[in-house]
């Protein structure tokens, strides 16, 4: 397995959520199948999902849906999110059980070696969130003390992959960031990279990383791997 090394002038991981620390898509499924078999419609199949497990959560379900071929009014819709929200909130109760062991460890070397981690997501945190806000996953699991902070889908208006998702909380230049690399499981994460000037690690957490093609070049600037374990990180000097 290729090793791919972070290397001191890098002070900043930047990290996705979903599919990268949190092995979140199978309460995605379980969570979605149920309310949907509830409300009377037919559970989404497999492939379905993980072509639509991406980014904003809302914006993924309505995607299944409309991949399905399922007609659903703007209040059907709404009811989906709010139900398939609270089941999500029960699920995840024991976070660490959650969590990729091998991001962990990643993270705990970058800490280790003084990295400044930051988590971006576009999951909100909203007060109805509960045991399944980002900053309360953070909280109450092996990444508190690790994460320096936390980026939701509504702490600003504006969302990755746009660079301006960093710029509110940490200023336009990002200097005080230093140097960057996005670490992440989709293509946002790419996109976002690209957006932000830096590198990107993507980790296959499935058979591949969908919609890679809508980028261009992004062969220049993102590194794929098999595991995060493959990643090596090199103290700040």
């Amino acid at each position: 397995m290729t090793t791919v090394k972070i290397p001191s002038n890098i002070h900043t991981l930047v990290w996705d959520l979903d599919g990268t620390l949190l092995d979140s898509f199978g309460i995605y499924r379980d969570c979605l199948n149920e309310v949907l078999v509830t409300l009377g419609r037919p559970k989404a199949p497999e492939a379905v999902l993980r072509n639509n497990h991406h980014g904003h959560i809302e914006e993924s379900i309505a995607d299944v849906l409309r991949e399905m071929k399922q007609k659903v009014t703007e209040a059907e819709l709404a009811e989906i999110i709010k139900q398939f929200y609270l089941l999500d909130n029960a699920y995840i109760k024991d976070v660490d059980h959650h969590l990729f062991e091998d991001a962990v460890d990643l993270t705990v070397s970058a800490h280790h070696a003084g990295k400044r981690q930051v988590i971006v997501t576009n999951r909100p945190h909203g007060k109805d969130r509960g045991n399944g806000s980002p900053r309360n996953l953070v909280a109450n699991s092996r990444l508190s003390g690790i994460i320096d902070d936390v980026l939701c889908g509504d702490d600003a208006e504006y969302r990755k992959p746009c660079r301006e998702v960093l710029e509110a909380r940490f200023g336009a230049t990002l200097d005080v960031l230093g140097g960057i690399v996005v670490i992440g499981d989709q293509f946002v994460d790419a996109e976002f990279a690209n957006n932000i000037g830096c590198d990107a690690i993507l980790v296959t957490r499935s058979d591949k990383i969908t919609h890679l093609d809508k980028l261009t070049s992004w062969e220049k600037y993102t590194r794929i791997v098999p595991s995060l374990r493959s990643v090596q990180v090199t103290s700040r000097k």
